[in-house]
């Protein structure tokens, strides 16, 4: 009887160490993670990569290989703006892994806001479409793809070149890439601060952007300052009322 209540004990105590050591795992990649993406906020991509990579190593935990994924995608973004060559071989290790995700994450939006992040990162305009409409098939009203959405055409727009007079005369037709990938951008906007799932500060962003987006692209100036006033008045002391002050004092 004695022996049994030993073994029983050391059992007991086994389990116990291992539930410790278990929940400290947990901790540490919990705390991992969080670091990692601090590093992102902080554009130090390299070492958040390194950090995600070591997460998602042997690792099935989706989340760990989504965030590697965006970080590369970033750090491609900002060595392609800087004009960096080497933006294109940090693409493709993201692109690889997007589709090594494809199979067991088909279904999950998620997924497909990286397939569009790499379109648009390769200037596949086709395939940011497409996968924008994946993305709304499997979550429809999906704020931060509705934001990503704006971003991406707003960029596009600003990028467009207007029709000329003659091209209108000449076709009959006042179609205008700027403006439709404009218009595209300002629908995207409207509907992801009309799903209420936006808290304040990021309300003041999206409708920095939209300032951003009537000023530059269809020279609504009114209008801008409209939505400038609006970033402002959504979250006073944010970032985004600063930069929206700013270009109420630069317009006026």
């Amino acid at each position: 009887m004695k022996l049994f209540k030993m073994l029983i004990s050391g059992i007991a105590l086994c389990f116990l160490t291992f539930a410790s050591l278990s929940a400290s795992e947990t901790l540490t990649s919990e705390a991992a993670y969080q670091k990692a993406l601090s590093l992102m906020s902080e554009e130090k991509y390299d070492e958040a990569i390194g950090i995600l990579s070591g997460l998602a190593s042997g690792n099935t935990d989706t989340g760990y290989h989504f965030l590697l994924v965006e970080a590369l995608l970033e750090k491609s973004r900002v060595m392609k703006e800087s004009g960096d060559p080497n933006w294109k071989s940090t693409a493709r290790e993201a692109q690889a892994r997007i589709k090594n995700l494809y199979r067991s994450n088909y279904t999950n939006s998620d997924y497909w806001i990286l397939y569009v992040k790499f379109g648009a990162l390769i200037d596949r305009e086709n395939e940011v479409a497409g996968g924008f409409k994946k993305i709304f098939y499997y979550k429809p009203g999906n704020a931060d793809a509705l934001i990503l959405q704006g971003d991406i055409y707003a960029k596009l727009a600003k990028e467009s070149r207007e029709a000329t007079i003659f091209e209108e005369r000449e076709t009959n037709n006042a179609w205008d890439e700027r403006e439709d990938r404009g218009q595209t951008a300002r629908k995207a906007y409207k509907s992801a601060l009309e799903s209420g799932e936006l808290p304040a500060d990021r309300k003041a962003e999206v409708y920095c952007r939209i300032g951003d987006l009537e000023m530059l692209v269809f020279n609504n100036k009114t209008g801008a300052a409209d939505f400038w006033n609006l970033a402002v008045s959504a979250q006073p002391d944010s970032k985004w009322a600063v930069s929206a002050r700013e270009r109420l004092n630069r317009y006026k």
